[in-house]
């Protein structure tokens, strides 16, 4: 716990004046930037396509979701700083009450599992060891790889001069946690602010991100994540739909773990009733 305090102040202490400073640059510079992307993309839309309803239509739809995002900037910014304020009096709130767990903490797990019924106390053991094991080390590889995500991206954007570069790795290290589609969101928002600053800059900044989400996909996430998960992509990607539709960012942040429990659910009610019959279903398969 003085560990985990020192962290959190030596982070505030140094990381936040600079991103708060940032974001109220990035706030200052909104119209303009938004002029710049705005131009950017007419730009590429002009390039590539000779329709000129569609070019009309397109550069409309545009138009009106960049003066949107001009408008509601301010507000949705008020909204974020009520928000991670909300988040960090939560966090400390769960330190204190997670201190005073852990003083009693085989006492407590003793008296959760006396109101189990006596009967399935043992397997139902075998069930949470199971499921904890998988949240573990769902958490510890995915708080590893955001931290180191960060760092690359801090050090790459500060290097090619990309505005707000603390703001930006931040943001690209947080939605890296959404698998398959959160480098996507993350990334592209960030390389088109980049060629509004110039195209060697912009250049720069899309290698980088290519670079990062290599290092992520083929050596961090298989060292750091290995096969804990055991999940195939399409079922990821079919519960990061469900999930996005009633829970928005948030339900895709946490679909990878909530999927993981559901899979050890399952297999513990099929190993007990025998429902679905997977272990007869691996025994054929292997045969074949």
């Amino acid at each position: 716990f003085i560990l985990i305090i020192i962290i959190i102040s030596l982070t505030m202490y140094f990381l936040f004046p600079r991103l708060i400073h940032q974001i109220k640059d990035i706030g200052e510079s909104v119209p303009e930037l938004v002029d710049k992307v705005n131009i950017f993309i007419n730009n590429i839309i002009s390039k590539f396509s000779s329709n000129s309803d569609f070019k009309i239509n397109i550069k409309y739809e545009i138009s009106c979701i960049l003066k949107k995002i001009t408008t509601d900037f301010p507000r949705n910014c008020l909204s974020i700083f009520s928000s991670a304020i909300s988040s960090i009096s939560c966090a400390a709130l769960s330190l204190i009450v997670g201190f005073y767990i852990l003083l009693d903490y085989d006492k407590i797990k003793e008296n959760i599992y006396i109101l189990l019924p006596k009967k399935y106390r043992r397997r139902l053991k075998r069930l949470f060891k199971d499921i904890n094991k998988d949240l573990f080390s769902f958490i510890k590889g995915t708080l590893i790889l955001t931290i180191i995500v960060f760092v690359i991206s801090l050090i790459l954007f500060s290097c090619f001069k990309l505005k707000a570069p603390i703001f930006f790795a931040l943001f690209n290290s947080v939605m890296n946690i959404i698998p398959y589609i959160g480098p996507i969101i993350g990334g592209v928002p960030i390389v088109i602010i980049a060629f509004t600053q110039s195209n060697e800059i912009g250049i720069f900044i899309l290698v980088s991100v290519l670079i990062i989400q290599a290092l992520d996909n083929f050596i961090f996430q298989p060292i750091v994540m290995g096969k804990t998960m055991s999940l195939h992509p399409v079922t990821i990607l079919i519960g990061l739909l469900i999930f996005e539709y009633f829970f928005g960012i948030i339900g895709m942040c946490i679909t990878v773990p909530l999927l993981a429990v559901i899979k050890r659910i399952i297999l513990y009610l099929d190993k007990r009733y025998k429902i679905f019959n997977f272990d007869k279903l691996k025994t054929n398969e292997s045969k074949k």
